[in-house]
């Protein structure tokens, strides 16, 4: 049986400010790589052999420090768009309320496609010949995953995971 772990990526430098990212290309602040370092040994002791990454910087440096401090060779990292944060238009760069939920606002990517890339993802793992997949992505995609296999028929996009923490979800 495959076994599924997730992992956000570090603390990014918008995180850090409180603005909602989305699809910007803001790297990992000096906090988000220590975040990172520190779960090397947790990734380590579940025995990871493939790595898929959101192309986005803060989630493929994140999968990067890992791979390489858990010497896994650089075949077995890679990037996918299907785990690129969800888009949210206009509120880009803007501040980020953790307790409400982002609504399909114009010009945001909807739930429903988020939850659609996360579903192709999903049957991409499932298709890879490793047993034991690390996912280094996004909140959205977080809780997008966690309605597929827990057979929800939706989600909300409120908060994220806790940044450079592993999850198990399969």
């Amino acid at each position: 049986m495959k076994r599924l772990y997730f992992i956000r990526h570090g603390e990014s430098e918008l995180n850090a400010q409180h603005l909602l990212s989305g699809r910007i290309d803001t790297p990992l602040t000096e906090n988000g790589r220590q975040q990172v370092h520190a779960v090397i040994d947790g990734v380590r002791s579940i025995g990871v052999d493939y790595i898929l990454s959101s192309p986005l910087s803060r989630a493929y440096e994140t999968a990067s420090i890992i791979a390489e401090g858990i010497r896994l060779p650089p075949d077995k990292i890679h990037t996918s768009a299907l785990l690129t944060e969800r888009t949210y238009g206009h509120r880009e760069g803007t501040a980020w309320d953790t307790t409400a939920p982002i609504a399909d606002e114009p010009g945001s990517e909807t739930l429903a496609a988020v939850r659609q890339r996360a579903e192709e993802a999903l049957y991409i793992i499932k298709n890879l010949p490793f047993d034991t997949v690390l996912i280094v992505s996004h909140g959205t995609i977080w809780h997008a995953l966690q309605a597929i296999l827990n057979n929800q028929p939706s989600f909300e996009d409120t908060g994220a995971p806790d940044n450079a923490k592993i999850v198990q979800l399969i």
